[in-house]
């Protein structure tokens, strides 16, 4: 006797979205500093001396994040890479482009508010603008997608190069 199972899985026409409404205070350019949570699908502004991340091998080995030094700033809901092509974990240098190319497959029209970051041989990765993303879901190529009025808000605060950590999470480790 066989058995043959169906999973159905149903996702809401319209997605209820939790805003942030970043707002973000002026703190001094050296300090500031951008936290990927690939978990959570959020992402972290800081205010830190001190890098909040330490990276060895593609692994996080220093956690940082809870330390009393690291103010998170703010924090914003964001969509990341797939499976079949994630965003990368790492330290990165961000550089604050503006304009970005027109990707078709996103409706043609250039990204805006694009801060650009590039992996050692895995091309470039981008935070930028994406008003029909699906939040809170790994559905991009790569990019962080986050809200217009967020992404808005955020490019005005980040200076022309900034570090951007993005981590597997920012959660302590349990032991």
């Amino acid at each position: 006797m066989s058995v043959l199972l169906f999973l159905v899985v149903l996702f809401p026409t319209s997605q209820k979205v939790e805003m942030y409404n970043l707002v973000l205070p002026d703190v001094p350019m050296n300090q500031r500093r951008l936290v990927v949570d690939l978990k959570k699908r959020a992402l972290f502004v800081c205010r830190s001396d001190k890098p909040i991340f330490v990276f060895k091998k593609g692994k996080v080995v220093e956690n940082h994040f809870w330390d009393e030094d690291v103010e998170v700033l703010g924090e914003c809901r964001i969509s990341a890479g797939n499976r079949w092509t994630p965003t990368p974990v790492g330290y990165f240098l961000g550089i604050k482009q503006g304009l970005g190319a027109a990707l078709p497959r996103l409706g043609g029209g250039p990204l805006h508010n694009v801060i650009r970051f590039e992996p050692v041989g895995l091309g470039h990765h981008l935070i930028h603008a994406y008003d029909n993303v699906p939040l809170g879901r790994n559905a991009s190529s790569g990019c962080v997608r986050m809200l217009e009025q967020d992404s808005d808000v955020l490019f005005d605060w980040v200076p022309k190069r900034i570090p951007i950590y993005s981590v597997p999470t920012t959660l302590p480790d349990p032991w």
